[in-house]
């Protein structure tokens, strides 16, 4: 149960505490201190010691008035990125080039990594003498695709991630992802779906230690986190609701 503390005006010292059941919360965004909120069909009730507070039941409806006037502190630094939050990305411009939200890393909804030819650009299970037969590379490289679900309190965003990103997504120190990678090169590819990395269920290769890390690394507090997302927003994404991820770094709160 989330207990929310309203008052009927910004200066009013009278306060009225609201309580929301677990079930409801995810449907309703913009619950942010300062947000001008309108509540209606809530169930008032007084506790054993006479106070008066109200519960939101099924029937209850809220109506974000106006959002916070104040930005996330940590991205006052740097207005000039900063959009405050997810809910505002419909009302930027089109041309809009990077910008920056605090939100929450809520889960992995897809995560791949392949190895691939460095000449033919060809996937060949990390035998790179297999990929053509007039093909004598024996270098390749790892790419990596993710795509993220992130939310902030006023709305929740699909995000698209690729290499270096998905290590930070995965929380990975250079070390740790140079390992990954040296495991994928042997096995080829790897691929998970959100179905899998959220319920654990078992796949074909459910001896494969490298899978049960990653689905058990994506489903963790490492990677469900508090983070900083540097993105981008072009046209087919105002479409599809689809992000692309430029940066990520870890939100540390004092």
């Amino acid at each position: 149960t989330v207990k929310l503390s309203v008052a009927p005006a910004d200066d009013s010292s009278i306060l009225l505490d609201i309580y929301i059941q677990a079930a409801f919360v995810p449907y309703l965004w913009g619950l942010l201190p300062g947000a001008r909120i309108l509540f209606r069909g809530l169930q008032c009730k007084v506790s054993r010691f006479g106070n008066v507070y109200c519960v939101f039941i099924a029937s209850s409806d809220v109506c974000i008035l106006t959002p916070p006037h104040n930005s996330p502190k940590h991205l006052n630094s740097t207005p000039k990125f900063s959009i405050g939050y997810l809910s505002n990305i419909p009302l930027q411009p089109l041309n809009l080039g990077q910008a920056q939200v605090t939100c929450h890393l809520t889960c992995i909804l897809s995560l791949s990594m392949q190895w691939f030819c460095d000449l033919c650009n060809i996937s060949t299970e990390g035998r790179p003498s297999e990929c053509n037969n007039s093909c004598s590379s024996h270098i390749g490289m790892i790419k990596a695709t993710a795509k993220i679900l992130v939310e902030d309190g006023t709305s929740e965003v699909m995000v698209f991630c690729k290499n270096q990103q998905v290590q930070q997504v995965l929380g990975l120190s250079p070390k740790e992802w140079e390992i990954i990678q040296n495991h994928i090169r042997i096995k080829g590819s790897i691929c998970l779906q959100h179905n899998e990395i959220s319920t654990g269920a078992r796949i074909l290769e459910e001896q494969d230690l490298l899978t049960q890390y990653l689905r058990n690394l994506c489903r963790s507090p490492v990677v469900c986190r508090s983070i900083v997302l540097a993105f981008r927003v072009d046209r087919k994404s105002f479409k599809t609701g689809m992000l692309y991820a430029f940066n990520l770094r870890q939100h540390l709160q004092c």
